[in-house]
Parts: C-alpha cells; sequence; structure tokens
C-alpha cells in the first residue's frame, strides 16, 4: 500500500480578537508563534464584536466526494426460474427466465451468464463464444442443469475457448454431465450427480476444479462382447489437461462384461502431460485406466501425484496391448494414499510397468501391489492384509507391513 504522507501547508491563517476586531495573521509553516501584532487603528470600528476568544481558522472544507466502489458493474445476463422473462433484458432487476434465452443473447467474447441458486432448469446449455462464463449468483443451493429426458450425449457443452462453468450443479446426464470441447476451458466449483461421465474433457488445456462426483451409472452396458463403459467420474481425451482438488463417490456400476466397471479418471487415445493432483476417491472402480485405438495415441508425461483413494477397486489399468492398446505411455506416481478393498480386487498396478514410476506412497491391500516390478519404486510404504501379495522384490527404501 502507498504511503500517506501530510502536504505541508503553505500558509495558517490566525486570527485573534482584539478590543472587539478580528485581525488575520499570517504565518509561515516554520513559525512557532505569531509575530508581533500591533493594536488596531482606531479607524476600525466593528459594529459587532466577535467575543474576547481567539480563534484559529481553517481553510474551507472540500465538497465531499463519495469513494469509487472496488466491486465492477454486474452486466452479466442473469437467469431465474420464477422471476424471469424472456421478453426483458437480462438484467439483475428484469432476469431472462430460460437458461437457453441467455446463451443465445451471450454470443460476444467474455459474455457472463448468471443463474439463480435455488433454481432447477430441465434443459441442456451449449455455451458459445470465446470466454464466456456461466455461473451462479443469489443465495441458496447451487443452481441445478437436470438432463432428465435429454436427447443429448452431454447435458453442459463448453464449446469455445477458455469458457468457464463454475458453481452449478449437472444432474441426471445419460453420458456425460459437462464436456469440455474449446482449449483452455474449465469447470470449477461445481457438483456432478446420477450421470454417466462426470466430465469428459476433451480439448488440449482443459481442467477441473474443486468438481464433486457422485452416484455414477453405466452409459452401454450391453450382454456379451467387450464395449461396456460408463461410471466414470473424469474422461480425458486431449492433452495439457489438469484434474485437482475434485472428488469422485461411487464412481463404479455393474458391467454385463467386466462384473463392475468405471473409475476416477479413463484416457482414451490422448493425454500427454495428464497432472491429477489432490483429489479424493472413495468407492471406485480403479484410480487411472489409459488405452486407445488409434496408432498416434499417446499418454506420457502423465503425473498421478499427492491424491487420496479409499475403498478402491483396484488402481492402475495400463493397456499396451490387445484391443484397447495405447501406442506411448509414460507415468509418475507419487505421493498417494491407495486403500484397496477386498481380496478378490485386481492389483494396484497393472499392465506394462516399464514406463511407470511408482515413489513415496502408502498403499494397503488385500490383493496384490503388481504382478510385476514398476520402472522404479522407493520409499513406498506398503501394508499387506490378509495374506496380500507384493508381487515384484522389494527395494530397500520400501517399508512392508
Amino acid at each position: 500500500m502507498p504511503s500517506r504522507r501530510r502536504l505541508p501547508l503553505a500558509l495558517t491563517a490566525l486570527s485573534i480578537a482584539v478590543g472587539g476586531g478580528l485581525i488575520a495573521v499570517a504565518l509561515s509553516p516554520t513559525d512557532t508563534a505569531p509575530a508581533t501584532v500591533s493594536a488596531p487603528a482606531p479607524s476600525v470600528s466593528p459594529t459587532e464584536s466577535i467575543g474576547p476568544a481567539a480563534y484559529v481558522t481553517s481553510p474551507a472544507p472540500k465538497p465531499s466526494v463519495a469513494p469509487k466502489s472496488s466491486t465492477p458493474p454486474d452486466n452479466g445476463l442473469h437467469v431465474d426460474c420464477a422471476k424471469g422473462d424472456d421478453g426483458n433484458s437480462g438484467t439483475l432487476a428484469k432476469p431472462l427466465r430460460s437458461i437457453r434465452a441467455a446463451t443465445s443473447r451471450a454470443s460476444g467474447r467474455g459474455s457472463v451468464i448468471e443463474l439463480a441458486r435455488g433454481c432447477t432448469w430441465p434443459t441442456t446449455v451449449d455455451l458459445r463464444g470465446d470466454g464466456t462464463r456461466l455461473t451462479a449468483y443469489g443465495t441458496g443451493p447451487l443452481p441445478i442443469i437436470d438432463g432428465t429426458g435429454a436427447d443429448a450425449d452431454s447435458v453442459v457443452v463448453l464449446s469455445g475457448e477458455n469458457q468457464v462453468a463454475e458453481n452449478i450443479r449437472v444432474t441426471n446426464a445419460t453420458a456425460n454431465a459437462i464436456e469440455i470441447q474449446g482449449e483452455d476451458s474449465a469447470v470449477r466449483s461445481s457438483t456432478v450427480d446420477h450421470a454417466g461421465v462426470g466430465v469428459l474433457l476433451k480439448a488440449r488445456g482443459a481442467s477441473a476444479d474443486r468438481v464433486t462426483v457422485s452416484d455414477l451409472h453405466m452409459v452401454l452396458d450391453t450382454p456379451g462382447g467387450d464395449d461396456d463403459y460408463g461410471a466414470i467420474g473424469f474422461a480425458v481425451q486431449a492433452g495439457d489437461v489438469e484434474i485437482g482438488h475434485s472428488s469422485c463417490t461411487a464412481c463404479r456400476a455393474p458391467s454385463n462384461d467386466y462384473g463392475y466397471d468405471g473409475g476416477f479418471v479413463e484416457v482414451w487415445n490422448y493425454a500427454d502431460r495428464l497432472d491429477v493432483h489432490d483429489n479424493t476417491g472413495s468407492d471406485i472402480q480403479g484410480i487411472l485406466e489409459i488405452g486407445g485405438d488409434r496408432t498416434d495415441s499417446s499418454a506420457q508425461g502423465i503425473t498421478l501425484r499427492d491424491n487420496t483413494f479409499r475403498d478402491s477397486h483396484g488402481g492402475l489399468v495400463l493397456h499396451t496391448e490387445g484391443t484397447f492398446a495405447v501406442a506411448a505411455a509414460r507415468i509418475a506416481i507419487t505421493g498417494n494414499t491407495i486403500t484397496s478393498t477386498g481380496p478378490q480386487d485386481p492389483p494396484i498396478l497393472d499392465g506394462d510397468l516399464s514406463q511407470v514410476t511408482f515413489d513415496g506412497n502408502t498403499v494397503s491391500t488385500a490383493s496384490f501391489v503388481s504382478h510385476s516390478a514398476p520402472a522404479r519404486h522407493r520409499d513406498n510404504r506398503i501394508t499387506l492384509r490378509g495374506g496380500a501379495e507384493l508381487g515384484y522384490p522389494r527395494d530397500s527404501t520400501e517399508r512392508l507391513s
């Protein structure tokens, strides 16, 4: 903060009542007392006595100026399911009623659509325009976007670059609750429940921060074959994606093909430099599954760090052979706490681990840690419960109990 300084007064006026008259004497800033004052001339004959007291006068006060507000004007398009009307202008005082009316007007770069808390809209949302932000206003629970019966792959779509969806709840999605198509777009501080996939991140630089996902279901579940999928918290199909400070609970569901399917993060074809950090998961069908079906598929430079997963049915699954093989992968798993549930659960590490490092993790399992050794495994603390096995030679820095 800049220092506040007193500016010196060039002159200070001193008024002294002398014999009923008033004399003003100028003082310099360095003066400590007024100079000697001569008595007034006899010709001075004031008509009214001011009194014997002496007064120090000050400059006249300046007109007061109201301080400037630090809050920017609210120029967003407001939407209220109860008080709005689509014929309104969309101001706070005259909100719109439907989200569709707002998205049709929010075509300019940096537009803001604000949804009234406590409202529910049975609809889908397609954000238009680069930089558009979908957020909430008012007090009460998060505004709800309900995809029940919607004939769409995704309930909320971020189709432009640098878009943000925040402070919303998306529920009842047959497939994807939120889909990010635009580069560097983000979903944050939001809730997803009762969906097939919580957030689908398919654009470079997309991110999910402080997103709570729960109670997922299968998207495709058919008898026979090898094609079931769903119950995925975060699905990644692009490079430079970040998933942080988020959670996934009950992210698993029965599957005809696999018994159970789902998980915290699933990568399909592309996920170079994916960063998954500071998240929590509970009752999930694995933590990170990586696969693909393209010759140029790549999942290199992935980091899984500082997460906590409890009641996890399995951990990492890396497909490098067969139908779902990814062409190239390199993964670092560091500083995580992983608790696997039962003796029939898949291993914590599964697949070709020649490009996987596993350092500084705390693991508790009743099954296998792995059937083969990772490329590097150091400083891990591993608890083997009820006859569980490590599955590879222990490094001297690792502790078993």
